[in-house]
């Protein structure tokens, strides 16, 4: 799920340029701004995200999908399936397994941001630990908590190879078939939530929020709402 925090954020400092002043003065902007909304799941990253499965991803680079579906069989990793991210529009998974490792892989297609593969182990105490091969490195800070290491258009293998040199620092979580989809959305609600509440994720006011889901014509996340509105109400 790292790499789904990664293409979001490729998309979400140019949504917020909408929001400081573009969004009122250039109508000819709306369809534009309307897309990204689309491919974020709304105006702003939502809080969470859920794995819908489907017998068949929709992949549009169907031959890096397929070159490293090789290589995951190839490594001996389980197959666990391919999944819709929601509200995500247009973002797929297709997700491994690695039991000797207690590993996840992920291929990850975004309608924007394009396509990547990563590994990520989550341990005992907490700390989490992701390699993503993504050409571009779309984030830019993670919780003390978590290791994101970026290795730019490597092979599996070698994202592997670099997961066995970074040592757990507690016993790694178990993952099988029944449990891998879930973990990658409470990782991705960790981060992101940890993003919102040091201030890490610029948030615009709710009455903004609302104008641009207007302009755009993309609903605010429902769960991202509520949350926020439950926030503004603590604060």
């Amino acid at each position: 799920m790292a790499l789904v925090l990664q293409m979001l954020g490729a998309i979400t400092l140019v949504v917020l340029l909408f929001i400081v002043g573009v969004v009122l003065s250039v109508k000819g902007k709306a369809s534009q701004l309307r897309r990204m909304a689309m491919a974020m799941g709304g105006p702003i990253p939502p809080i969470r995200v859920h794995l819908t499965p489907v017998a068949e991803a929709p992949w549009r680079d169907k031959r890096m999908i397929r070159r490293w579906r090789e290589e995951a069989l190839a490594l001996g990793l389980e197959p666990v399936g391919e999944f819709r991210v929601e509200p995500a529009r247009g973002t797929h998974i297709a997700l491994f397994i690695d039991h000797g490792r207690n590993a996840y892989v992920e291929f990850t297609e975004h309608t924007i941001a394009g396509v990547g593969a990563g590994v990520g182990r989550s341990e005992e105490d907490g700390r989490l630990v992701t390699i993503g091969n993504s050409r571009l490195n779309h984030e830019t800070e993670s919780p003390p908590w978590r290791l994101r290491i970026w290795m730019p258009e490597v092979t599996i293998a070698q994202m592997l190879a670099r997961l066995d040199e970074t040592p757990p620092e507690s016993a790694p979580r178990p993952l099988d078939r029944g449990n891998a989809p879930g973990r990658l959305e409470e990782e991705y609600h960790r981060v992101i939530r940890w993003r919102y509440e040091e201030g890490k994720q610029k948030v615009p006011s709710l009455e903004q929020l609302e104008r641009l889901s207007k302009f755009a014509g993309v609903p605010i996340d429902p769960e991202t709402e509520a949350y926020l509105r439950g926030r503004a109400q603590d604060g």
